[in-house]
């Protein structure tokens, strides 16, 4: 899975508007230079430091990222 492909993850996880900030965000790395480590810790702030509205999304959300480092190995 790439970068893109997580960002339509996200945004088909939730319709909260926090959720689908996550997904914008991410689709507009796909072209970034950023390396893994500054995606990976911008994602890990955005994550933690916005309001997602419910828990259950906020799992759901995490739980996309979470598996999304691992097979990539980022995690």
């Amino acid at each position: 899975m790439d970068i893109g492909e997580l960002a339509k993850q996200v945004r088909a996880a939730s319709t909260d508007p926090v959720v689908q900030g996550l997904a914008d965000y991410l689709a507009a790395l796909k072209d970034s230079p950023a390396t893994a480590n500054e995606i990976a810790v911008a994602v890990e702030r955005y994550i933690s430091n916005i309001w997602i509205g419910s828990s259950q999304d906020h799992e759901r959300v995490y739980a996309l990222w979470s598996a999304f480092k691992k097979r990539n190995g980022w995690a």
